[in-house]
C-alpha cells in the first residue's frame, strides 16, 4: 500500500524550526500500519514559486503515485479545493485530514475542507456535533499522542539533568509565566523558537523531557485551554508533565497519579516546590504517565482506528463551478501594494508583509467563505508568491 502525506517537513515550513510534530508522529505510524511513505512538503517555501506552483506539483505528485491514501494536514489555505477535487477522481483513493486547533480553526477553515475528505479527524470532543451539524458526518473523534519510535523508560531521583523544563514556542503568556516563576525564584530551562536556547530537534526534545525533574506545558495558545501532543509526549519520554488544566484531559489520564495539572501560577509555583521536594512522588507519577502513554496514547493505535478503512463511508465529491488558474489583476496588486506598505508602517519590513498577509486572510474566509481556499481566494490572488 501506497501513502502520500501533505504536510510540512519542518515546524512551520522553516527548517531552523526543526522537524514538525506532524512529521514526527505520522510518518512511522502510517509506515507502522504497512504503508510505503512519500512525503509532500507543503510548507518549505523555497519549493515552490507560487500557491498554483504547490497545488500543480501537488497533484502531479498525487497522478504519479497513485495512492491509496491521501493524508494531509492544513495550515492555512495551501492546498485549493480544486485540487482536492481532483484527487478525489483518483480509482480507490482514501482521502483523510488531521485538523488542528479546532477550537477556533473549524470557523476559519476545517469547515471548508471538510466535505472534500472521505475522513475528517477532530482532537475536540466538543466540535464533532458541530460537524454533524454542518453535514459532515464522516468526522471522527481522535486525539494526539505519542510516537512509538519516541518512548523512553523514566529515570528516577538523582539522575536528571535538568530540574524544571519547557520546550516550546515563546509567544503568549508563555514568556509571562516563565518570567513570574523566575522573580519566584524557580529557574526554568526554556528551548525553542524564540528563546535564547533556540530550537532543538526532535531527539533533543524527548531526552529534554526524560532527564527533567519537572516538564512544563502550558495548552493556551488562542482560545480556551486545548489538548496538546505535548501532553502525551512528555509521559511517552518517561517525563513528569506539569501541564495547565484543559477541558477533557481527564478522559485520557488519571490527574495527580498519571499527570498533574495547575490552575494558575499560584497553584503551579506550589507545586513546582513540591514535587522538588518529594521526588518519590514524583518518580511515582512519571512510571504511571509513561505506562499510561504505552498502553493507551500511540500514534499507532490513534491511526490504526482513524484509518480503518472498513468502516469508510465515502463522501460524495461536491461539485463546484471553480476553476484552476490564479489571475492576478490590476485592483489586487494595488490592494498588495497598501496593505504591505502600511505593514511596513506598523510592524517594521520582518514583520509587515506577514501582518499584510495575514490581513487578507482574516478578510477572506470571513467574507469569501470557501473561495478562500480556492485559487479564487483573495490570499491566492494578491500573495501569488509563496515567500
Amino acid at each position: 500500500m501506497k501513502a502520500l502525506c501533505c504536510f510540512g517537513r519542518h515546524s512551520y515550513g522553516e527548517p531552523s524550526r526543526g522537524l514538525s510534530p506532524e512529521y514526527v508522529a505520522f510518518v512511522p505510524a502510517i509506515e507502522s500500519l504497512g504503508y510505503t511513505v512519500e512525503l509532500f512538503d507543503s510548507l518549505e517555501r523555497g519549493l515552490y514559486q507560487s500557491y498554483l506552483d504547490l497545488n500543480v506539483k501537488l497533484l502531479n505528485a498525487i497522478y504519479d503515485l497513485k495512492p491509496d491514501l491521501f493524508f494531509c494536514v492544513h495550515l492555512q489555505c495551501e492546498i485549493w479545493i480544486e485540487t482536492l477535487i481532483a484527487a478525489r477522481n483518483i480509482p480507490n483513493i482514501k482521502m483523510v485530514c488531521w485538523t488542528t486547533d479546532d477550537s477556533w480553526k473549524y470557523f476559519q477553515s476545517s469547515r471548508f475542507y471538510a466535505p472534500f475528505y472521505d475522513r475528517i479527524a477532530t482532537t475536540y470532543d466538543y466540535m464533532v456535533a458541530q460537524y454533524i451539524k454542518d453535514g459532515n458526518k464522516h468526522v471522527q473523534l481522535s486525539q494526539w499522542a505519542a510516537s512509538k519510535e519516541c518512548l523512553r523508560a523514566p529515570v528516577t531521583k538523582g539522575l536528571y539533568r535538568y530540574g524544571v523544563t519547557f520546550v516550546g514556542s515563546a509567544h503568549g503568556g508563555r514568556r509571562r509565566y516563565i518570567e513570574t516563576l523566575m522573580s519566584l525564584g524557580i529557574r526554568v530551562e526554556c528551548f525553542g523558537h524564540g528563546w535564547e536556547r533556540g530550537p532543538v530537534t526532535a531527539t533533543e526534545m524527548y531526552t529534554i523531557f526524560n532527564s527533567s525533574a519537572i516538564s512544563l506545558n502550558f495548552a493556551n495558545s488562542r482560545g480556551k485551554n486545548q489538548i496538546k501532543a505535548r501532553a502525551f509526549e512528555v509521559p511517552g519520554a518517561g517525563g513528569f508533565l506539569l501541564t495547565d488544566a484543559a477541558p477533557g484531559i481527564e478522559r485520557f489520564f488519571e490527574i495527580d497519579e498519571e499527570i498533574v495539572c495547575f490552575k494558575n501560577i499560584v497553584d503551579l509555583a506550589k507545586k513546582i516546590r513540591f514535587y522538588l521536594a518529594n521526588l518519590d512522588a514524583r518518580d511515582r507519577v512519571a512510571a504511571k504517565g509513561f505506562s499510561r502513554v504505552v498502553r493507551d496514547h500511540t500514534y499507532d493505535a490513534r491511526l490504526a482506528k482513524l484509518l480503518n478503512f472498513s468502516c469508510f463511508r465515502t463522501v460524495p465529491v461536491v461539485r463546484n463551478d471553480l476553476t484552476f488558474n490564479a489571475p492576478q489583476i490590476i485592483p489586487l496588486r494595488f490592494i498588495r501594494h497598501v496593505t504591505v506598505f502600511s505593514g511596513y508602517l506598523l510592524f517594521g519590513r520582518n514583520k509587515g508583509k506577514r501582518a499584510a498577509k495575514r490581513l487578507i486572510f482574516e478578510l477572506s474566509w470571513r467574507l469569501q467563505g470557501i473561495k478562500a481556499f480556492s485559487s479564487q481566494g483573495w490570499l491566492s490572488r494578491i500573495f501569488p508568491n509563496i515567500e
